[in-house]
């Protein structure tokens, strides 16, 4: 894993999912870079799976009340 300036290892994982208005997340994506291994930008994050995985869930449940057998 690569270092930054200051030869520490980079660590962690910044996950901003919070929205906030003028399209910017809820940290400063800059300071993070530096210090995280993994970072989802805001926009273009983790919006859109967010939204299929609920979507997913939402048609799983609905096809168990009909009993209906969900896709796997």
């Amino acid at each position: 894993m690569p270092g930054d300036r200051t030869g520490r290892r980079r660590s962690g994982l910044c996950h901003v999912a919070g929205y906030n208005p003028g399209n910017v997340g809820d940290v400063d994506f800059e300071s993070c870079r530096a210090r995280a291994s993994l970072i989802t930008p805001v926009p273009g994050g983790v919006g859109p799976m967010t939204i299929a995985l609920l979507l997913e869930q939402t048609v799983t449940a609905a096809a168990r009340q009909l009993g209906l057998t969900p896709l796997p």
